[in-house]
């Protein structure tokens, strides 16, 4: 078919319009999935104001179930925020918000959708946040260099992100136009209205390392001052660069409060002692009393400081000002909250061009007034980092702190001394602090020896939990001294010095805190050791030895030594042993993790056997032989024991009303079996009903007992580590009443385990969010809760890890003042999602295997023992026939 020219020419017509159309909805492409809209990442001293906005631009609702937030530091590591468990259900509307926020921390009017753990901090320097969904893939990410303190992040309509125009930022609400150029003040009355500003066009000279850009609020700060100049000095005004980039200054201008302009010119560095310009005898005056000082680059205000008594419409919150010969600072070079009078203080030390100290010349030497660099005191390298505190138990800003320590033989002024951390932030000591009110001291000095805290409220460094680096510098040098890293810190847990005199230093974590005072190492926990033994203490028979109760926190590999008070020994956690002759002896048990030995020592009486001859062995024959438990052996009874029906006034009440019984009462109480004696101990078990009650008996005088057994038991009541027990004197005190079905677990969240919860059985699903020793944690969403694996349960933890989503039974136990989940075996442990299969019991046998495996070891190790046994008996009939025989 041949075409007409009209044709052709209308196809090609619409072609073309269809690439016009398609280009132009190419570049106005919109998003289509959850992003992160604006990042808050708190005021100064508190954490009260962190969040994290989500924006649904989509115009679907969207589950973000199984979606996480984590946070990453300047290293590039990442760290959990909100965990799956807390966004699990959680539904973001189409064209809606969701509010995430630090719990217990957070107090905006707009009331947060999500709460993260309150330990959980953002950094206002080099952080990120990043959006996983289920799948575990990255949906978005923001970072920043830089937060302005009481403001927030946020993104634009345009892709790019600035400061809120605003404090607080908008949360839940839509972003501002941002806080690139903020009004002047008003006209003082002392001061005329600033001249419009039309500066005269300059010529740039690009250079190679420097892009002329649009700088906003807070990248160059004014940082210091001198109004009032001493005989034969000069005004100056000293400009600080907050990034780690090269600013090319043509274009800028400082204005006073008169309106008198001057042009600056060249570059600032990123870096080294040029991040500092000083500007000699600026245009106009610097007032005495009072003066405004403004920044700008073009029209665009960087930085501005009204001082003394200028009225700026709000003169409580100006800088101070100081009369000769003094300066007026900020406390730490680059400091910036947007409040002069928390940002500047006045100094008798002048640092033009420097790092800036404070110090008060009413109360200093000359020495201590003089450029830091050139103080003459002991060696730079005497001063160490000692101790750090990056996750403190109480408010981490207040109780953070670096400790540094002299380990010289003469005193140090550490004026000037500046530590810093992985971010830009840094803080010189100075004179005087917030937590001396400002008033000037003399405990700079920091004598041989000794040591030297700066807490958090004072420096507002603050320490990443995630981990990070701390950074020494000796004064004027932009290298640091020493630099300390960590990782992954833990609440409550100092990163100290060994040993301050080795080369090189070695740093390890402790939970005994001891900020200004040697450091004391203490992390690995001794274990507690316990023992017992079942069977009749009589000459002939077989004791069962068990050391189950022994307990370790940090689930560390144990050791066993016995000792039966014959110089009989064994190395098994659970021995078997006869004794051949009646008495009291004296049986210890030594525990050991590889750093901790541990002893405990009892008496057990053996007595003779009844209407038998007494055998005479060898005492080399005295040999303790390898063994095992063997079910039912502790049924024997024990003489001069009474049941407790006969020790006071016997009372029958409930499982929920024993509670309010003074302690050393005698109940009588019913419950079902939920876990068998010799899983948490040989000397306790627990049963429920309307509540728990943990039933204990010293010398493991049990019946035989099955989960699922209703019984009733007759005791005195005790407490252990806070826990109340119902304490039985014979077996006879357990009656079994009749076999019940198996008790279920009734359903709690993590936060609800605790003193209402105690010894009930109890079902609790999350995240495992943490994984140390003999323990794990789990964040359910609202809160989390400690599992804690005895040895006698038999678990397997090395199929968990964090991340994994799991379902955990077991009993609520009190250790003092925390409380722990006590799963009973394997099949306590069920998983939802992870590295398992979802519902897998995780690390789990066969009942039946597990059975026949236990039961062919305890057989094996009986046969051995009476081998063993029988062979002694054999040479010594061997030895009495052959003396006959002679």
């Amino acid at each position: 078919m041949k075409l007409s020219g009209k044709t052709i020419l209308f196809i090609f017509l619409a072609l073309l319009s269809g690439f016009f159309c398609w280009q132009k909805s190419a570049d106005a492409v919109e998003t289509n999935h959850i992003i992160i809209n604006e990042v808050m990442t708190g005021k100064s001293g508190a954490a009260d104001w962190e969040f994290v906005e989500l924006y649904n631009p989509t115009s679907s609702d969207i589950d973000l179930s199984g979606w996480t937030v984590k946070k990453k530091s300047s290293s590039g590591s990442e760290t959990p925020l909100v965990s799956a468990s807390r966004l699990q259900n959680k539904i973001i509307a189409a064209a809606g918000y969701l509010l995430l926020a630090n719990e217990g921390g957070y107090s905006g009017s707009v009331v947060a959708d999500v709460p993260w753990p309150h330990s959980y901090t953002l950094a206002y320097k080099n952080n990120a946040i990043v959006l996983y969904d289920n799948n575990n893939v990255v949906i978005d990410e923001a970072d920043w260099i830089e937060i302005a303190e009481g403001y927030s992040w946020e993104r634009t309509n345009a892709g790019s992100w600035q400061n809120s125009a605003s404090a607080g930022g908008t949360p839940k609400a839509a972003n501002s136009e941002g806080a690139q150029t903020p009004p002047l003040p008003p006209p003082a009355d002392n001061s005329s209205s600033l001249p419009p500003v039309n500066p005269e066009p300059t010529t740039t000279t690009p250079l190679a390392d420097q892009i002329n850009v649009n700088y906003r609020l807070g990248d160059v700060v004014i940082n210091e001052f001198v109004p009032d100049p001493a005989d034969e000095q000069v005004e100056f005004v000293e400009i600080y660069n907050k990034r780690n980039e090269n600013i090319n200054l043509d274009g800028w201008f400082i204005y006073d409060g008169s309106g008198a302009q001057t042009i600056l010119s060249g570059v600032i560095a990123g870096s080294g002692a040029k991040k500092y310009l000083v500007i000699e005898k600026p245009k106009g005056n610097l007032n005495n009393a009072g003066d405004l000082i403004i920044l700008k680059q073009g029209d665009a205000v960087i930085d501005q400081v009204a001082y003394g008594d200028w009225k700026d419409g709000q003169i409580d919150d100006n800088a101070p000002t100081a009369s000769d010969p003094k300066a007026i600072a900020r406390t730490g070079d680059g400091y910036n909250t947007y409040n002069n009078k928390n940002d500047f203080a006045v100094s008798a030390t002048i640092t033009k061009g420097g790092a800036n100290i404070i110090s008060d010349a009413d109360a200093a030497s000359d020495a201590e007034t003089r450029y830091a660099a050139s103080l003459p005191q002991g060696n730079s390298s005497d001063i160490i980092i000692n101790e750090i505190l990056p996750q403190p138990r109480g408010e981490e800003n207040e109780e953070e702190f670096i400790e540094l320590f002299n380990r010289g033989d003469k005193e140090i002024d550490l004026t000037g001394w500046i530590l810093g951390d992985s971010s830009t932030r840094r803080y010189a000591i100075k004179k005087t602090d917030a937590v001396n009110s400002g008033v000037a001291r003399n405990d700079t000095i920091i004598k041989p020896q000794n040591y030297f805290v700066v807490y958090r409220r004072d420096s507002k460094i603050a320490l990443n939990n995630s981990g990070d680096e701390v950074k020494l510098y000796p004064p004027d040098s932009e290298t640091p001294a020493q630099t300390v890293k960590y990782e992954k810190s833990v609440e409550g847990r100092s990163y100290n010095v060994k040993n301050a005199t080795s080369t090189p230093l070695t740093w390890e974590w402790s939970e005994v805190v001891t900020p200004g005072a040697p450091n004391i190492i203490q992390i690995k926990h001794a274990p507690v050791v316990d023992f017992g033994w079942s069977g009749e203490p009589v000459v002939g028979q077989i004791i069962f030895f068990d050391g189950s109760d022994t307990e370790d926190a940090d689930g560390d590999n144990l050791t066993y030594l016995w000792n039966f008070g014959t110089g009989a020994t064994s190395t098994e956690p659970n021995p078997i042993y006869i004794y051949f002759k009646a008495g009291n002896f004296s049986v210890s048990l030594t525990v050991s993790d590889g750093e901790h030995t541990i002893k405990e020592e009892k008496i057990i009486k053996i007595k003779a056997a009844p209407n038998a001859s007494p055998v005479t062995v060898s005492t080399n024959a005295t040999t303790a032989v390898k063994g095992v438990k063997i079910p039912g052996a502790s049924a024997a009874k024990s003489s001069g024991s009474t049941s407790a029906k006969t020790n006071g006034a016997l009372r029958q009440t409930t499982l929920e009303n024993i509670r309010e019984l003074a302690k050393g009462s005698y109940a009588k109480v019913e419950g079902t079996v939920a876990v068998k004696p010799g899983i948490f101990s040989t000397q306790y078990f627990y049963i429920v009903g309307s509540m728990g009650l943990q039933i204990y008996n010293n010398k493991k005088l049990f019946p035989a007992l099955e989960v699922g057994d209703k019984i009733s038991v007759a005791g005195e009541l005790s407490e252990s580590y806070g826990e109340l027990r119902l304490k039985t004197k014979v077996a006879s005190d357990i009656k079994k009443i009749a076999t019940s079905t198996l008790p279920a677990p009734q359903d709690f969240t993590a936060e609800e385990i605790g003193e209402e919860t105690k010894a009930q059985l109890v079902r609790v699903s999350g995240e495992v969010v943490d994984k140390k020793g003999s323990s794990i944690w789990l964040d359910d969403g609202n809160g989390e809760a400690e599992v804690y694996f005895k040895q006698g349960a038999k678990i397997n933890r090395e199929n968990i890890n964090e991340g994994d989503k799991i379902s955990v039974i077991g009993i609520v136990s009190q250790s003092n003042d925390k409380y722990r989940i006590l799963p009973r075996s394997q099949q306590d442990i069920i998983m939802e999602s992870g590295s398992a299969q979802t519902g897998e019991v995780l690390g789990a046998v066969s009942a039946s295997d597990s059975w026949e495996l236990a039961q062919n070891n305890k057989k094996l190790k009986l046969i051995q023992y009476l081998l063993v046994l029988s062979g002694g008996l054999i040479v010594v009939l061997a030895g009495v026939i052959w003396k006959r025989k002679k």
